[in-house]
């Protein structure tokens, strides 16, 4: 009998832990993925910082987009595909997202979070807290939370 009742919660048991794993997708890009605070935003010319943690920008990555906030401004948010490669982070399809649908758009669009043109950044620190970007304008520093 109480072989049985074991046998019977190990069966609930793994039941239960292939539900909740099927339910959602993991992670695909290690330590990249996550929240992330922008702490500092530094140009690279000048070293004038242009924005720090005060300002509220964040980056929350997951599976293949990126979202791009602005608290401070309470814009609506952009979202952007991208690749991502050893080091290197490189932008693709933009989008804004509005009350009512998702408005194509272009990196341009998300200067306002330090993101160049060409939408690429090199990776100079990534850990499971910290994690720098880095591309020919400017210097992000972020924080995991």
């Amino acid at each position: 009998m109480n072989i049985r009742k074991n046998i019977e919660t190990s069966v609930y048991f793994l039941i239960v832990l292939f539900t909740l794993l099927s339910c959602d997708k993991l992670d695909k890009n290690g330590k990249l993925d996550g929240n992330w605070q922008l702490t500092e935003w530094m140009q690279n010319s000048t070293g004038r910082v242009v924005a720090d943690k005060h300002d509220l920008l964040f980056y929350t990555i997951k599976l293949e987009l990126i979202q791009f906030r602005d608290c401070k401004n309470g814009q609506s948010p952009y979202f952007a595909y991208f690749e991502y490669t050893d080091d290197n982070l490189i932008l693709g399809q933009v989008f804004q997202n509005t009350a009512n649908n998702d408005i194509p758009s272009t990196t341009e669009a998300l200067a306002q979070f330090g993101v160049t043109n060409d939408g690429k950044f090199k990776i100079t620190k990534l850990t499971s807290s910290e994690m720098i970007l880095q591309n020919d304008e400017n210097t992000l520093s972020f924080r995991k939370y």
